[in-house]
């Protein structure tokens, strides 16, 4: 009931406002106005900023299937082409505005993103459900998968004490535990990035109060940067 635009996706908008009406309606006096007054005064808004909604189009029927236990076709977009999967789908999960499935397949569990969903047949055959599967675990758990996959680039640079407030800011939120609040001088760090053009991207942006000691392809690409920036403004 917190989150009426994802119950709204998921096809069960009418209903959570109609169950909303009469667990208000039971309430006692006080406990309905403090409700009442919670709702004036929290609202979840899932995307991140500069993001539109995603269209998910398939989202209510996947939320059907997956609430009837039935076996699902799907046509999916991935890499720039359109695969096919039988699934049973086991659960929906919304992360950061977009929604995910976790489904299994021939080849194991998998998440797909319901964006993606060109096509979704519901199929009359329904599957039987592990009791134990936990829905928050094992997002949990291919979610850390995911992340272990995504190649890596560490990079050892040298930053001014008094940016390492900025610093944490560019980062992404898995290495900021690794940047101190405070120092003295200039603080060396090694710090993971997904690729060279995401460091360079993140790093630019804080002048010479940062200096990349390695890799060199990045240190160079900086170094072009500041070059280019020079012949701009040297004039």
């Amino acid at each position: 009931a917190g989150v009426p635009g994802a119950a709204a996706e998921l096809g069960l908008g009418s209903l959570v406002a109609a169950a909303q009406l009469k667990v208000l309606a039971a309430m006692p006096a006080e406990l309905r106005g403090r409700a009442e007054r919670l709702a004036t005064l929290f609202h979840l808004d899932a995307p991140p900023w500069f993001r539109r909604r995603e269209q998910t189009p398939a989202l209510a029927e996947l939320a059907g299937a997956v609430w009837d236990d039935r076996r699902v076709s799907v046509r999916y977009r991935r890499k720039g082409e359109v695969v096919e999967r039988d699934l049973e789908p086991l659960g929906l999960v919304l992360k950061a505005g977009a929604w995910y499935l976790v489904g299994d397949d021939a080849d194991g569990r998998r998440l797909y993103r319901v964006s993606r969903v060109v096509a979704l047949e519901v199929r009359e055959e329904r599957f039987e459900r592990d009791p134990a599967f936990d829905l928050e675990a094992c997002w949990t758990e291919l979610m850390h998968e995911f992340e272990s996959s995504r190649p890596r680039v560490h990079v050892t640079l040298r930053v001014r004490a008094e940016a390492l407030g900025d610093l944490r800011a560019h980062v992404e939120p898995s290495a900021r535990e690794h940047v101190p609040r405070e120092g003295e001088g200039w603080v060396e760090l090694t710090l993971p990035f997904e690729r060279v053009e995401y460091a360079h991207t993140e790093l630019v942006p804080l002048g010479a109060a940062v200096e990349v000691l390695e890799p060199a392809e990045l240190r160079e690409r900086i170094a072009a940067t500041g070059r280019a920036l020079a012949a701009v403004y040297g004039a």
